[in-house]
């Protein structure tokens, strides 16, 4: 009996031993499932604290919205995600994407603007979680191409007090639809998302600003190292494009005539085009900045009432932005930022930026501009000293050579003679030219129709880099007054821009003589004009204006060897015009 006593258990008590041995493995099995939850909450809060630290430690605002995006993927297991950012009119300005690439991405096509579920959240900012998003009311599918998405989890990010955009996730990986836990996860990353989009949102701006004072503060020194204003106008035009980000800009000036502004400098594709161009001041942005000193945001180029066509058509500009140069006492220009039609619009520190540029850019024209009247003070004494040795020597002794020739006529053959009168001719040339240039440097302030002709025409010729050549013959400023001086201006300006644009010509002569009828020559090297573009606008304007004083317009071309442009009006209708303006 007592070698069998505790060797076997009671049959009696097995059933107990098994029972304990169930419950001992239901109670490990619970203790694993709450270690492992634990463990699994302690990883998501180290990828949510990972996450924050990662948005937090970026400046560069392109590199913070994206590292949001990343962290809540990571954090709820999401195989895509975005970030919508809210722009005017409640559209997605910018989106940014993980998950998809960037061939499927081109595929796809144009970003959203905020439509659907986009545009559900928002006009409504709430967190939003969807197990199948395509079975929502708002939704209104997908673009061809587009990867399928069905689970769906929607969070604001908000930014200085506003909702600055959306955290969009879809595709909950392993399973069905995302989890009370990820919206809570992802919520909280969105406010430190907030926080790191204010600090670098500042950020870009300070470094806007900083720009800003950088590159006025380079054009004063230029100013003081002794740089020409037309470098000036130019290096204006450079940074302004680099600060406002913009694809093309105009420099404008306002015109003797106070009714149009020039486009004096330009930067940018396509914006050589418009060089030399002029708008009107009255019915225009670009003359409401002017006149009023204040910005004009012109937000679809092609379609305002407001924008001069001609002189912007070339940029395909979209959004415009007209900053006024403004001086110590007055609006000296306006300062065009344009935008491609479809490209990036202006913000509202873009526009900020853009005006205070302009105004400190006004000033650097203003002081630009002083210091030249200084620089022609000092010359006007050598001018004038110039002019009368020119006059009281070099035309008195052509003069007597002229009489010397004059009398040898008679004792010659007619072979001798014509010789002799052709240099006659060349002689009275020779002081008609002389005469222009005495008038040119002994004139100690530019006015009058001479003074506006020879600056057009220089003008072009310095940006041009070709030969100009005037000549007057006649009472110029006293005969010629005006709406014929408005059109001869506007004629000499388009004549002699055509042959610098389009002829590309090396020498530019330009003459006007006033007898019994007001002829301007205008005679360059240049290509010609090809068969077919004697209709072009601008020569059919040139012949309009001809016609409507009664006179006439007429071009002599052959391609490769120049042309010959002759415009002529009568007197009378110049002397009965001015009469009627007088």
């Amino acid at each position: 009996m007592d070698e069998g006593r505790g060797a076997v258990p009671e049959r009696s008590n097995l059933p107990k031993l098994g029972a304990a041995h169930l419950r001992l493995e239901e109670l490990v099995a619970e203790l694993q499932e709450s270690t492992s939850a634990t463990l699994l909450a302690a990883d998501r809060f180290r990828l949510l604290l990972e996450a924050v630290l990662a948005v937090g430690t970026g400046l560069s605002l392109p590199d913070v919205l994206r590292k949001i995006v990343e962290g809540a993927c990571r954090l709820a297991d999401a195989r895509y995600g975005a970030l919508g950012v809210i722009g005017e009119n409640d559209e997605l300005s910018a989106f940014i994407t993980v998950g998809v690439d960037d061939e499927t991405r081109a595929r796809i096509g144009d970003e959203p603007r905020g439509h659907g579920i986009l545009g559900l959240l928002v006009r409504d900012p709430k967190p939003l979680m969807l197990r199948d998003l395509g079975k929502h009311p708002s939704s209104v599918g997908f673009p061809p191409n587009h990867p399928p998405m069905r689970s769906f989890l929607g969070v604001p990010v908000r930014a200085r007090d506003a909702v600055f955009g959306n955290l969009y996730l879809c595709e909950k990986q392993g399973a069905d639809e995302f989890t009370e836990t990820d919206q809570e996860l992802v919520s909280a990353l969105a406010v430190a998302a907030g926080v790191a989009i204010e600090n670098a949102s500042l950020y870009a701006e300070q470094r806007r600003r900083e720009e800003w004072l950088d590159a006025i503060a380079e054009i004063n020194r230029e100013l003081l190292a002794g740089a020409q204003i037309d470098d000036v106008l130019h290096d204006i035009g450079v940074r302004a494009g680099s600060i406002a980000r913009a694809d093309a800009v105009r420099v404008m000036l306002s015109c003797d005539d106070g009714l149009s502004l020039e486009i004096v400098a330009t930067h940018g594709e396509h914006a050589a085009e418009t060089t030399g161009m002029t708008i009107p001041i009255e019915g225009t942005a670009a003359g409401e900045a002017y006149t009023k000193g204040e910005i004009q945001l012109v937000r679809d180029a092609s379609q305002d009432p407001r924008v001069f066509l001609p002189a912007i058509e070339p940029l395909h500009p979209g959004t415009v932005v007209y900053a006024p140069f403004s001086g110590a006492d007055q609006t000296l220009g306006v300062l065009s930022v344009d935008n491609a039609k479809g490209g990036r619009a202006f913000d509202a520190l873009d526009i900020e930026v853009i005006g205070g540029f302009a105004r400190q850019a006004g000033l650097a024209i203003e002081l630009a501009r002083g210091r030249g009247d200084r620089e022609r003070l000092r010359m006007l004494e050598d001018r004038e000293r110039i002019g009368r040795n020119l006059h009281d020597t070099v035309i008195q002794r052509l003069f007597a050579v002229g009489m010397l020739l004059q009398a040898a006529v008679a004792d010659h053959g007619d072979a001798v003679t014509d010789r002799i009168s052709k240099a006659i001719d060349e002689i009275d040339a020779t002081i008609k030219e002389i005469r222009t240039s005495i008038f040119v440097l002994a004139t100690p302030r530019r006015s009058g129709l001479r003074a506006e002709i020879l600056d057009v025409v220089h003008d072009y010729a310095e940006r041009s880099s070709f030969e100009a050549h005037v000549v007057f013959d006649g009472p110029v400023d006293t005969a010629i007054t005006g709406r014929v001086q408005r059109d001869l201006v506007a004629t000499v300006r388009e004549a002699v821009s055509n042959a610098s644009r389009h002829a590309l010509a090396r020498r530019v002569d330009v003459s006007l003589a006033v007898a019994d009828d007001v002829v301007l020559e205008v005679v360059d090297d240049g290509v010609g004009i090809r068969e077919g573009e004697k209709r072009r606008s601008g020569l059919a304007n040139l012949h309009a204006r001809a016609a409507a004083l009664g006179g006439s317009f007429d071009v002599t071309t052959t391609p490769g060897s120049g042309t010959i442009l002759m415009w002529r009006v009568p007197l009378g209708a110049a002397g009965e015009e001015g009469a009627r303006d007088g």
